[in-house]
């Protein structure tokens, strides 16, 4: 096949099925991108996965053996990364958790960040929680990471054992104690020399 073939059948597909931006769902012009220019100039991009002592592993200081630790945007209202996560929890739209997760995973790839990391593991919703959204965001994200870096992820894991209030109107205090013993590890997995990533889709005070 030419090269004038080629490009009439990527012609073709782009007509028919264009790739849109994650945020907005606009056409995305550049190639490889998930973002339009519009949306990348209203993201803010964290720099955690190529620094050690960051924002995001100051959250843990004194009270987990925390090894690293990065998020890749910061959170904003009113910006794209507002609209993403609402598709993303809550309008069903677990294509835009891959695509982040996706290219996130490059990002942790590419700055050494996966360097001695063995498993994945994204953090449980109960099944409940589960059956309401029709998957984990977390475990979307996870997945793609894992495909991206090519370290395995294992999605059951963690089993989160009772259901849990939202985490979203209470203090840093109330979340801890929410979430205290909501967790078990499945017990027909035995990574006692393995180094986890673990993924969840937002930090805000690091209780889960």
């Amino acid at each position: 096949m030419n090269l004038t073939n080629i490009k009439a059948i990527r012609g073709l597909l782009h007509l028919f099925y264009p790739k849109l931006c994650v945020a907005c769902e606009d056409e995305v012009p550049v190639e490889g991108e998930v973002f339009c220019l519009m949306c990348q100039q209203a993201l803010y991009y964290t720099d955690q996965s190529s620094k050690r002592n960051n924002e995001f592993e100051a959250h843990f200081l004194g009270r987990i053996p925390l090894e690293r630790g990065a998020a890749m945007f910061y959170y904003r209202k009113d910006t794209p990364i507002q609209s993403i996560m609402h598709a993303l929890k809550y309008a069903k739209k677990a294509d835009v958790g891959s695509k982040l997760g996706a290219e996130f995973g490059k990002r942790l790839k590419r700055e050494g960040f996966m360097n001695g990391i063995t498993a994945i593991v994204p953090v449980p919703l109960t099944w409940r929680k589960q059956k309401a959204r029709g998957y984990n965001q977390a475990e979307i994200l996870a997945k793609a990471i894992s495909i991206s870096t090519g370290v395995p992820c294992f999605g059951d894991f963690f089993i989160k054992t009772h259901e849990t209030e939202s985490q979203t109107s209470k203090s840093r205090q109330e979340r801890v104690e929410n979430v205290a013993q909501a967790f078990e590890i499945n017990e027909s997995y035995k990574l006692e020399e393995d180094h986890i990533l673990l993924v969840d889709d937002v930090l805000t005070t690091g209780a889960t």
